[in-house]
């Protein structure tokens, strides 16, 4: 789960018992999309980060910085591309370069101007 208290919190749903407390969050953390076998979690909210969040360690690694802060998430094409709206009515494709979940290489951005109204 995301918070305002910068934190991002790994459950478990059967025992509904929180596992893991994740605090390297400068700001509200708004925004969480999750790979399919639910191993990482990419998040994003108010500081414009996206960071790649490991569910089993709690280790995170910054994947792309937007200018505004980040409203939604969405993983597309097997967790190998990020799509981020933020709050200025943008929605960012980002393309990771990477083999693995641990995303090395980065990612990089391809914009689309987003009509919100």
């Amino acid at each position: 789960s995301a918070s305002a208290d910068r934190t991002v919190r790994v459950w478990d749903v059967t025992t509904r018992r929180c596992l893991r407390v994740c605090r390297q969050f400068a700001d509200s953390v708004w925004a969480l999309a999750a790979t399919p076998d639910l191993s990482t979690v990419v998040v994003g909210g108010r500081d414009g980060r996206g960071v790649l969040l490991d569910v089993a360690t709690g280790a995170a690694h910054l994947l792309f910085s937007e200018q505004q802060p980040i409203l939604r998430l969405s993983l597309c094409r097997g967790g190998a591309a990020v799509w981020a709206t933020t709050t200025d009515s943008q929605a960012h494709l980002w393309v990771c370069c990477f083999a693995c979940s641990l995303c090395e290489g980065g990612c990089m951005s391809v914009c689309y101007d987003i009509c919100m109204h």
